[in-house]
């Protein structure tokens, strides 16, 4: 999830960044994402919590939903 805890200099370090945090960060392909997409933003985990929170998910039980842009598909 594109967050300070992931887009930071130590990050880039250890997936061969450079010095600094690249203007669009890019995993390596071993842990990049299926769907074309660097990270997964915040706005998309909290669309799914608000979807679960909500009457629509009302049926919804027991069920996982990753919202991972594919990752765990891989």
């Amino acid at each position: 999830m594109a967050t300070r805890m992931v887009l930071n200099p130590a990050v880039e370090a250890l997936f061969g960044g450079g010095d600094g945090p690249a203007p669009d960060p890019k995993p390596t392909d071993g842990v990049a994402n299926l769907l074309d997409v660097a990270l997964v933003e915040v706005d998309d985990i909290t669309a799914a919590v608000a979807y679960l929170a909500s009457d629509e998910a009302r049926h919804a039980t027991g069920d996982a939903l990753p919202v991972d842009a594919g990752l765990l598909v891989r």
